[in-house]
């Protein structure tokens, strides 16, 4: 009975992402668990020196893709999006990474 996502304050938490062509409540499962669509596109829109910014939301925080695929090893954020996969999963050598979104501090496992 859960939601795949939580909204407080204008800000988006979710696992996956989801399809910015889509209106937002009719997204599926896989959407809001698996798609890719808003890291991608707010990276090549950061490539090629464009503006990016998901509507409707103030910020929007995403896992799933790893930071790592952007050549970071820390949460970082483009535009309103913030990526907080740190590749901590299946022995990849990255991070488990938590953050105060207030006041954008975050904190990281050490490297195996």
């Amino acid at each position: 009975s859960l939601r795949p996502y939580y909204i407080d304050d204008g800000r988006l938490f979710i696992h996956g992402g989801f399809d910015p062509h889509k209106p937002f409540q009719l997204q599926d499962e896989y959407d809001y668990s698996s798609s890719r669509h808003l890291p991608q596109m707010a990276w090549r829109a950061h490539q090629n020196g464009e503006p990016f910014e998901v509507d409707g939301f103030r910020e929007v925080y995403v896992g799933h893709t790893r930071t790592q695929v952007f050549g970071q090893t820390r949460p970082f954020c483009l535009a309103n999006l913030w990526m907080m996969d740190t590749g901590a999963a299946f022995g990849r050598g990255g991070f488990l990474s938590l953050m105060d979104v207030g006041s954008k501090q975050f904190w990281q496992s050490p490297t195996k």
